[in-house]
């Protein structure tokens, strides 16, 4: 979508709506207000032009200034259509008992998006507006039945296989074109790694490995939590295949070599114990968000499973066959057999989740300190210093270090100083922080002390000790309280010489 920048006055007001304070209002319309530019070829020079549209290239504000701009994209769709929103690209999505049904109420929607780009004056990309069905019933998978919608007076076009935010998808979620396309791109950069791997001049072990993770595997990686969890194991065996061939470069073995040998000997788990990894982690992190926000409800949705794991349904029969013979029961196939329903990213990653121990577990929220606009503080009480007055470097020993940073404090004479540390054992547990609060006109210091989880970071260390100590200042906010803490001390001074 291309930005229109002719309506800096209306856009003003998407601002104000949204709390953003009128300094900052006015500063970004002065940005986009009559900006020119002109061409310089050697000596000669074109005359300037004023551009009505987009924004300055390469601009930091600029991903900012569309979200603010988009903001307000979906505010009259039907509450019963999903509706996604990321950058510039934006997907509509409604469920229905029939295809039919889904047009009919995905149509006013449409057409609701469409005044909005004329309102706005906003041009759509027509290349990128198509639809897809996704249906399991075998009149209508793979677009045997299509519903007609309109976009702008226009028929939208029906795609098979759309690719949104680098996944490419199918009628019935197989993720099998997506498998094909991840295959051929991981062969592309499989070259490049069979460069580095010559005989007279290759690079070691532990450097071709590095280049596969950081180069080939991460294109697998890439949305691995969804696809890969869902994909059918004859699918993910095309990627798993791509993997040993990789493996094959980086260890220098033959053909002929075992493939669990091959890649245990490179150091690499299967891409399908990757995927469940990632899948982990990620439910994980999701699971950590505030109540209510759109991802964490997804993953604490509860969906009745209709599709049977045929996997699972196989390896059991396995088993009912083994034990009427009276032989040993047989392992199954891969880990994920044992879910009795198909596995998808939610089941796969709860999964995960109850085998390591972590369902019942305690989740501390993801963000320890509150989201809090910088602009809600009084603008004269916060001071930022971004350098020391005397340089010195990592390397310093710490009594140069402890003496830059003691300069630095006297150039704001606080009335109170606050020094917090935080770690964990190894980085990952057992974690704690402590803080050192000086309160100079008391002339006295107070000292405490906060675990941060048995399971934690060393950052979460961290930012346990900014934020849990007995004064409850926060770390954005304490320079603000200055004003406060100075009648605070001097109240309880003078109760006690009154006394």
């Amino acid at each position: 979508m291309l930005l229109n920048c002719r309506k800096s006055g209306r856009f003003s007001e998407k601002m104000e709506k949204m709390g953003i304070p009128g300094c900052a209002t006015r500063w970004v319309k002065a940005l986009l207000t009559d900006r020119r530019a002109r061409v310089r070829w050697g000596n000669a020079r074109s005359s300037q032009r004023v551009f009505q549209e987009g924004l300055p290239q390469g601009s930091v504000m600029a991903p900012l200034l569309w979200l603010i701009y988009c903001n307000d994209l979906d505010e009259d769709i039907n509450t019963n259509t999903t509706r996604s929103l990321y950058a510039d690209d934006t997907a509509l999505l409604a469920t229905g008992r029939s295809l039919q049904a889904c047009a009919d109420q995905l149509q006013p929607d449409l057409d609701q998006v469409a005044r909005w780009l004329d309102k706005w004056k906003v041009e759509a990309s027509p290349s990128k507006c198509v639809f897809t069905t996704f249906s399991l019933h075998a009149k209508e998978v793979n677009g045997k039945a299509v519903p007609t919608l309109t976009f702008k007076g226009d028929q939208l076009a029906h795609e098979k296989n759309p690719t949104f935010l680098g996944l490419t998808l199918d009628s019935q979620l197989t993720f099998t074109n997506h498998i094909e396309e991840v295959k051929k791109r991981m062969a592309q950069r499989r070259r490049c790694l069979t460069a580095l791997a010559g005989r007279s001049y290759g690079s070691d072990q532990a450097t071709l490995r590095a280049a596969y993770i950081a180069y080939i595997r991460s294109v697998a990686d890439y949305g691995a939590a969804l696809y890969s969890t869902h994909a059918a194991p004859s699918v993910r065996a095309r990627l798993e295949a791509e993997q040993h061939k990789c493996a094959r470069v980086i260890t220098g073995c033959i053909r002929l070599t075992n493939s669990e040998t091959l890649i245990t000997e490179a150091g690499l788990p299967p891409l399908a114990v990757r995927a469940r990894e990632i899948a982990a982690m990620e439910q994980e992190r999701l699971a950590r968000l505030p109540p209510g926000d759109p991802a964490r409800a997804l993953t604490e949705r509860h969906v009745r499973p209709r599709l049977k794991h045929r996997a699972h349904e196989a390896w059991q029969r396995a088993r009912t066959e083994a034990r009427r013979r009276g032989e040993p029961l047989p392992d199954p196939p891969s880990e994920d057999t044992a879910l009795p329903f198909k596995p998808c990213f939610r089941r796969v990653s709860q999964w995960m989740a109850k085998e390591a121990g972590l369902a019942d577990l305690p989740r501390e929220p993801l963000a320890l300190v509150p989201e809090q606009p910088p602009w809600t503080n009084p603008a004269d009480a916060v001071t930022f210093r971004l350098s020391l007055p005397r340089a010195n470097r990592r390397d310093d020993p710490p009594a140069v270090r402890k003496a830059a940073a003691l300069e630095a404090i006297a150039m704001v004479n606080p009335d109170c100083t606050i020094w917090s540390d935080g770690s964990a054992k190894s980085g990952t547990r057992d974690g704690g922080g402590g803080a050192l609060i000086q309160l100079h006109r008391e002339n006295r210091e107070v000292e405490t002390l906060v675990p941060a989880g048995s399971v934690c970071s060393s950052m979460r260390a961290e930012l346990a000790a900014i934020v849990k100590h007995p004064a409850k200042i926060q770390i954005w906010s304490i320079f603000s309280c200055y004003a406060m803490f100075q009648v605070c001390i001097v109240s309880q001074k003078t109760a006690i010489s009154d006394e």
